[in-house]
Order: C-alpha cells, then sequence, then structure tokens
C-alpha cells in the first residue's frame, strides 16, 4: 500500500506544491480577494463560523486534479469524464459559493444533468442488485434511475455535514482508505491510482480546515466530492461483483443517513426539507461542548473529533467482518443508524436543558 501511495506522490509532486502553495495564499490574502471581487458575506442560518472564511476548497482540488488528468500528467478516462460531467453542478455550485442565492430545484437539475452526462460519456455500467436471491433485478431504467437517486443524496449529504472543521474532508478519507483497504483486500489495483491522488489532495486540505480552520470546502466542494466518490464506489462495486452490494451502502451510509434523516425529521414536524436548520447532529453536539469550550475554533475542531464514530465507521468495520458475508454488512448498517438515532435523541435532549 505505501509503495503506491508514494508513487502516486512523487508522479504528481510538482501539483501538489503548487496546490498547497495557493491554499496558502488564499488563506492569507482572502480578505483583499474577498474585497476586489466585491463578494457576498456568507450568513445562512448553518452558518458556524464568525469569521469570513473562503469557500474555495473544493474549487481549488478541482482545478489541480484537471492539470492532474488533462494535461498528460496521468491520463485516465474515468477520472477524465468524471472532472467533465461533473461541470454542469460545478457551475451552479461556485454561484451558490459566491452569491447564495441559487435555488434547491437549479442545484437538483444540475445534478442529474452532470450523472447523465457521465453515463453517456463513460458508457457506465451498474452494479446488479440482487436481494438475498429474491428479487434479482435486470431493468436498466430502474439502475439508472436508482443510482441517480443514490448519487443525489450522496452529494447532498456531503454538502449537508460540510459545517464543522474537518467533518467531511474525514468523511471522505474514511471512504477513500475503505475502498483502497477493500482494493487490497481483492487485489484489485484498477482504480487506486485515482483513489491515492484523491486522497492526497483531501490531506493536504485538511491541514488549513481542520488544523487552522482558514479554509472551507464549499458547496463546489462538497457536491464535487460526492459526485466523485458515489461514482468511484460504484466502478469499484462493478468491477469486483464478488462483494455484496450492501457494502457500498455501509461505505457512504453518514452523509446518506444524515440527509435521510434530516428530510423526514423536517416533514415530520412539518417544515420544508430543504429548508436549512441548526438541528442536525453535529450542530446539536457542537452546541454541548461549547457549554465546556468557550473557544469558537478549538470547539469546532473537538466536536469533529467527537463524531468520529460515525465517519470512521465504515473503514473500522469493513477492517474486522467478513466482507463478503451480506447479513454482517446489514447488521453494520442496522448498528450505525441505531449509534446515530441514540445519540441525536441524547444531545437534542441535552441541547433543550442547557
Amino acid at each position: 500500500m505505501s509503495s503506491f501511495f508514494i508513487d502516486s506522490f512523487l508522479f504528481n509532486k510538482y501539483v501538489y506544491l503548487i496546490f498547497s502553495f495557493t491554499l496558502l495564499l488564499v488563506s492569507l490574502f482572502w480578505n483583499q480577494i474577498f474585497g476586489i471581487l466585491n463578494l457576498k458575506k456568507y450568513n445562512a442560518i448553518q452558518k458556524i463560523h464568525e469569521n469570513e472564511t473562503p469557500r474555495l476548497g473544493g474549487f481549488l482540488i478541482y482545478v489541480s486534479l484537471f492539470f492532474v488528468y488533462f494535461f498528460d500528467i496521468q491520463n485516465e478516462q474515468f477520472m477524465n469524464a468524471i472532472l467533465i460531467s461533473s461541470l454542469p453542478t460545478m457551475v451552479i455550485a461556485v454561484k451558490e459559493d459566491f452569491y447564495h442565492n441559487t435555488s434547491p430545484t437549479l442545484r437538483l437539475l444540475s445534478m442529474f444533468l452532470s450523472i447523465f452526462i457521465f453515463i453517456y460519456i463513460f458508457k457506465l455500467d451498474f452494479p446488479s442488485i440482487d436481494i438475498f436471491n429474491i428479487f434479482n433485478i435486470k431493468s436498466n431504467i430502474f439502475y439508472m434511475l436508482f443510482y441517480s437517486f443514490s448519487i443525489i443524496v450522496f452529494m447532498n449529504g456531503c454538502n449537508l455535514i460540510d459545517g464543522l472543521n474537518g467533518l467531511l474532508g474525514f468523511s471522505l478519507v474514511s471512504q477513500l482508505l475503505t475502498l483502497i483497504f477493500l482494493s487490497f483486500n481483492i487485489e484489485s489495483y484498477s482504480l487506486l491510482p485515482a483513489l491515492y491522488v484523491v486522497l492526497i489532495f483531501l490531506l493536504i486540505f485538511l491541514i488549513f480546515n481542520f488544523i487552522f480552520g482558514k479554509l472551507f470546502m464549499g458547496d463546489f466542494g462538497a457536491y464535487f466530492f460526492g459526485f466523485l466518490i458515489s461514482i468511484l464506489t460504484i466502478q469499484f462495486f462493478n468491477e469486483n461483483s464478488n462483494y455484496p452490494t450492501w457494502l457500498a451502502v455501509l461505505i457512504l451510509i453518514y452523509p446518506c443517513f444524515e440527509l435521510l434523516f434530516s428530510f423526514f425529521r423536517k416533514k415530520y414536524i412539518g417544515i420544508s426539507p430543504f429548508e436549512p436548520d441548526q438541528y442536525h447532529l453535529h450542530y446539536l453536539m457542537l452546541r454541548v461542548v461549547r457549554q465546556s469550550i468557550s473557544s469558537p475554533f478549538v470547539s469546532n475542531s473537538v466536536t469533529t473529533i467527537a463524531l468520529i464514530i460515525f465517519w470512521i465507521f465504515p473503514f473500522i468495520f469493513v477492517s474486522i467482518v467478513n466482507v463478503y458475508n451480506a447479513y454482517l454488512i446489514i447488521l453494520g448498517i442496522v448498528i450505525f443508524c441505531l449509534i446515530y438515532l441514540i445519540a441525536y435523541l441524547i444531545f437534542k435532549k441535552i441541547t433543550f436543558l442547557v
């Protein structure tokens, strides 16, 4: 594993260095850049940070990946197709990051468009869904609709958990490490170069995001990585059909369950599922942490660490169980959901008491 990682780093070392230097410059001179571009301040209800912080992390990673895959540093049709097809969503996301005025409908339409463009360009095959040999679904239309819906859920789930320093980044790293672990477990190496390139960019970003709190992923980054990781996961299970597809659900479960739970929670209390609020688990936990830690930056980072059971769950679970046993994987999914629901109820009760 280390050899693959080192080779990937050395092969693209200049891109990583330029990327790191760019993040440093943006972090240091954002106030001047913000004023020159006359950007709109971010004042959404779900805002946690007090200072105006650049939401350009995802955009800069995308640009860096563009240089990696389009200028003969590493020619790969699969990643090229992802970068091209994600453009409709990314254009809308950039507008949202800069001006915060795009409608949920427009964002959803752009996501569907990106998915269909990718399917058309890459001729994506979908992993078959065989539910315990009872329902073996064959319909191509069903697969297209099901996987499109799943990708959109994951993309929006990533955006939902992108509030605390490092929370989305660590969740994505955990998912990538899980795919890397499974690749070595079955000696399937075709996706490893892409997995390592993305992993290195994320680790560099986390230095600025989690350690120093100087840069955010932004809607661009959340949507792009949601798009990228979900398609990488689909392709992985398409190439490795001996793994149960329930494993894909486990790998992507945290952002997906966060979004679906939020959707039904809001419907239950009679508000629009598209209406932002501060009653997600990470917000509730942050309120509790802030009762003990007054520093906004420290409490933010501590809350991300406190949520480790959720963002590291897929990697830990596949490391200790038989990954070929669908029943164990389903058990893991159930355990995750129960832990989440119990934690939510506990912290919701505590926050109403303090």
